[in-house]
This record gives C-alpha cells, structure tokens and sequence, in this order.
C-alpha cells in the first residue's frame, strides 16, 4: 500500500462556526471542543465539502458525473467515488462497496493562534417562507472563531496500486 501525506494550514476568511454539542449559560451553540477543551474543525466537516467541489469539478476535467448523485442511487465507480468512497454502498452489487481512499483527520490549532472567540447573534429562518421563524427559535446565539484563525489538517490518500 503508498500513501500520499499531505498537511494543510486552513485560515478563515470570515468568522467561522462548526457546532458542537449545545449551549451553555453565555450561549446557545458553542464551538466544537475535544475532551481537553481544545478547538477543532472534525474531518468530516473538511472531506464533504471537498467531495462536493470534486462531484462538481469531474465532468470538467474529462470524468463522467457521479451517478451515485442522480435519482437511481447506485454505485458508479467515478472517479470521485474511487477518491472519496461509494456515496450509497448496496449489499450484493458484485463490485461491492469500498470505503474511501482518502482520509481527513480532526484539523486543530496546536499552537492556539487563533484569537479570541466571540458570540454572534442569529435569527432562526422559517425555510418555507423565507421569513424570521415564529415562537421560541427566533432569536439565538452562537460562538465563532474570528477571521485569520488557522488550522492545520492532515490528509493521507491511500493507494493499493502498485508503484
């Protein structure tokens, strides 16, 4: 098996919010934390976005688009399915599912550069009407990072195809 490392430093261009597990008494939505307390962005939150400019970015470098998109939900075996895993694995399809070849860790800010964090008030959208929601779910908060906050994140694409 090859692997390709890669590490990346992600800054922010705008204040940034990746959620965590619910509020405190200072606010309703705070920033996701490990078990030390330490910020992270999970890699999940960077890998799907990723795929979601490579299905859009295939077609136009000579791949076919992702049919694992479309409304029949089977595999493809594109290449961003190849990348980053089947979309929608079925059991006894004879190609079977496979998970992805890249992986992307946990991206954290060892060195703690990031400022401090601040609280930014929200108002909750009622999706239907495009209008502010009514009753208990208007008005929120949430904690961000502040513009210039950076990250670094590990990827590690795996190849078992001979060198």
């Amino acid at each position: 098996m090859n692997e390709t490392i890669i590490i990346v430093t992600l800054e922010t261009q705008t204040a940034l919010h990746v959620g965590g597990s619910g509020g405190d008494e200072v606010t309703d939505d705070l920033l996701r934390r490990d078990t030390q307390g330490q910020l992270f962005i999970p890699g999940s939150a960077i890998a799907g976005p990723l795929r979601a400019i490579a299905t859009r970015l295939a077609p136009r470098l000579g791949s076919k688009p992702c049919a694992a998109l479309g409304e029949d939900r089977n595999q493809c075996g594109c290449w961003v399915c190849d990348l980053f895993g089947e979309v929608n694995p079925q059991e006894g399809d004879e190609r079977g599912g496979y998970a992805s070849s890249l992986w992307v860790e946990d991206a954290y800010d060892s060195a703690r550069r990031h400022g401090p964090t601040s609280i930014r008030d929200g108002v909750g959208i009622d999706r239907p009407s495009g209008a502010a929601a009514r009753q208990g779910s208007v008005k929120f908060d949430l904690e961000v990072l502040p513009t210039g906050a950076t990250f670094e994140v590990r990827i590690t694409l795996r190849s078992h195809s001979d060198p």
